[in-house]
């Protein structure tokens, strides 16, 4: 297990410190130091580190005098001009090597190599000997006993984490006054999972707190797996060197003797390090037992304050969202009392949060009342329901839930919606579409009449003068007969469409519908040789509807169908019926198709073939197709109309009667 080399960096040009903070990227972890102060802690905190100097700041040469005689292990890179008098004399202090300021990366990368493998073998050999010399029970030692039961104290009663800081350096704080430490501290993953950061400590240098290792760095990969303390007094006990050099290091960047792991329910969530005793002795076997022990309660706090905290965040997130939303949400505990009203039911229904909320249901009015009560009783959801409030007209809506299974309801919601701006609108648009109506009607009327009237005007003016002839009198009479005919069709047409006759509802078979249609139909077009073709089932499930409403819808289609074809010269015209189940899976519906191949409708008035008076044909008003749709939307079916050059198909679904 390898890491990157600790470096410091020693300049005041910030030019320089960018562009070799670049090139020692892929190397070391450069770490900026622009005065003697900032130096001297970062080398204190890492005596065997690397140490870029730039001979080019103020007093870097005294500095540099500083460094080599206080810590003789740091090996040091000059940065400065070749032959340059601050560089020999850097050179004659015994510094490992120099650059130029303008060094390409390439060489900055690979002295920082040499450099850190000459680092990196230094160490192991300074701390082989160290074991080598080390007592063998040096770290088995017992020490004094701990009293930990002011921590226990501390630990034990934590059941508010609103405030995680204040909780985890009240814990460092304990901590650090039972272990008799100087410096303590914690590392933890809270707000982002991946990134270990800082979070409390006691004694702590800047650059401690400033550090924060990724879930994949060499200390927390090392603590994962092992799930074990590390103290500085039983490191020469490590097989593995770079382990335990990179163990050596962490305890150093920290300024810690010993770390240890705070493991969590399913990963690890961070760690403890303690520094040097007060007493300047090791920490031994009964003292690692101890922190371990408090360990294990700290683990449980942080990650019990952590899910509070996650717990709190998704309740802020619901409340804010619930809050905000324009739909009334009103809530009901298992017992009828209301617990939650969010702002929009308290606009849309004019009602005071204060005055309902730890009320029953009842508070709410008899309808929200009784739906509530029904859903908490564990009855069927209750369906949208529509109601106008009288205390000021509004419209509204309203649907009613409940809130878990039928054995363990947590109570019941209702989602009340304001309607007044939509049933305004509906208003709005159905006076501009009588409006419309009514003009397109009055025009149509004054064309289809005006037709007859001229007729009968020019032969009334001309009786006076041809009354004695016969012949004329006769084509009069013929004609006045028909006009007239015609007028009263006019009329009639027209009452059957405005005066819609009351629906008669019985459970009908479609089969006889249909048969009757087809025979309605030919009727009115005697002259039509046509094949009727007819793929139904042995069993049509039956349909609810007004049997005479139901023929006349048939037969003015298989009518327009019949007209259609009869004006064609093929050799084969036909019209197909088909009765299948409702194409879109729907089982509680049969879906009835209707085509000829006469050629289709044109394409200009395609779209608007159910709007009153759209019609191709020379007599007709074209309020035939508007009377199917009307019939069938009576029915709570569905009409469609689908056309092209091959012919056109007129689709109706109609809902399956089920008595039960």
């Amino acid at each position: 297990m390898t890491e990157r080399a600790h470096c410091v960096l020693f300049t005041t040009d910030a030019a320089l410190a960018r562009r070799l903070t670049a090139y020692a990227e892929p190397v070391a972890e450069v770490q900026l130091a622009a005065n003697a102060t900032a130096v001297k802690r970062a080398l204190q905190q890492r005596p065997f580190g690397i140490l870029m100097h730039d001979l080019q700041s103020p007093a870097s040469v005294d500095l540099l005098r500083d460094v080599l005689g206080e810590w003789p292990h740091t090996l040091v890179i000059a940065i400065g001009n070749p032959r340059s008098d601050p560089v020999l004399e850097a050179l004659d202090m015994g510094i490992y090597g120099t650059i130029a300021p303008d060094a390409d990366n390439l060489s900055v990368e690979l002295l920082l190599r040499q450099t850190s493998e000459r680092q990196r073998l230094f160490q192991e050999l300074q701390t082989l000997r160290e074991a080598a010399l080390a007592p063998a029970d040096a770290a088995s030692t017992r020490g004094p006993a701990w009293d930990t039961a002011p921590l226990r104290q501390l630990l034990s009663p934590l059941r508010h984490f609103a405030n995680v800081n204040g909780l985890l350096q009240g814990i460092i704080d304990g901590i650090a006054s039972t272990a008799v430490v100087l410096r303590a501290g914690i590392f933890a993953a809270m707000e982002d999972r991946d990134i270990y950061q800082f979070k409390a400590g006691v004694g702590c240098l800047d650059e401690t707190r400033q550090q924060s290792y990724r879930r994949d760095a060499p200390l927390v990969r090392w603590l994962e797996i092992n799930a074990q303390a590390v103290t500085r007094n039983r490191l020469h006990q490590l097989r593995d060197t770079n382990a335990r050099l990179m163990l050596e290091r962490a305890l150093d960047a920290l300024g810690a003797e010993l770390i240890v792991p705070l493991q969590g329910r399913a990963s690890m969530l961070g760690w403890l390090f303690l520094g040097r005793r007060a007493t300047g002795g090791d920490f031994h076997d009964t003292d690692i037992q101890d922190v371990m022990f408090l360990a294990e309660h700290v683990s449980t706090s942080l990650e019990n304050a952590m899910l509070y905290r996650e717990v709190a965040l998704q309740k802020s997130f619901a409340e804010t969202l619930l809050a905000s939303l324009p739909t009334g949400v009103i809530a009901a505990a298992a017992d009828g009392q209301l617990y939650w009203f969010n702002a929009a039911a308290e606009r849309i229904l004019e009602l005071n949060r204060a005055d309902v909320v730890d009320r029953p249901v009842e508070a709410l009015g008899p309808l929200l009342g009784r739906a509530l009560r029904s859903c908490l009783a564990g009855q069927a959801l209750v369906g949208e329901q529509d109601w106008v409030d009288p205390r000021n007209n509004r419209h509204l809506s309203m649907r009613a839930a409940r809130l878990g299974d039928a054995a363990a309801g947590a109570g019941a919601v209702a989602f009340v919606h304001d309607r007044t701006r939509e049933h305004l609108l509906n208003l709005r648009q159905q006076e501009v579409e009588r409006a419309a109506f009514w003009t397109e009607l009055a025009a149509s009327m004054s064309h289809e009449i005006r037709n007859p009237m001229v007729a009968i005007k020019t032969f009334a003016q001309l009786l006076p003068e041809r009354y004695s002839d016969p012949e004329f009198r006769t084509e009069f009479s013929g004609l006045m007969a028909s006009e007239v005919d015609r007028l009263n069709a006019i009329i009639q047409q027209i009452n059957s469409f405005a005066e819609r006759p009351a629906l008669h509802m019985s459970t009908v078979n479609l089969r006889e519908l249909l048969e009757e249609g087809r025979n309605l139909a030919a009727l009115r077009v005697p002259e039509a040789e046509t094949a009727f073709e007819w793929m139904l089932p042995d069993v049509i499930p039956p349909v609810q509807g007004d049997r005479h409403a139901l023929i006349e819808c048939f037969a003015h289609i298989l009518t327009n169908s019949l007209e259609a074809l009869h004006k064609l010269e093929a050799p084969h015209i036909s019209i197909t019926v088909t009765v299948v189940p409702d194409p879109n899976g729907a089982p509680e519906s049969v879906h009835i198709a209707m085509r000829d191949n006469a050629g289709g409708i044109p394409a200009e008035i395609r779209d608007n073939v159910f709007s009153p008076f759209c019609t191709t044909k020379a007599r007709a008003m074209g309020l035939g197709l508007p009377m199917v749709q009307r019939t069938v939307a009576d029915h709570h079916g569905h009409v469609s109309i689908e056309s092209d050059k091959q012919g056109t198909s007129i689709n109706i679904t109609l809902p399956v009667h089920n008595p039960t």
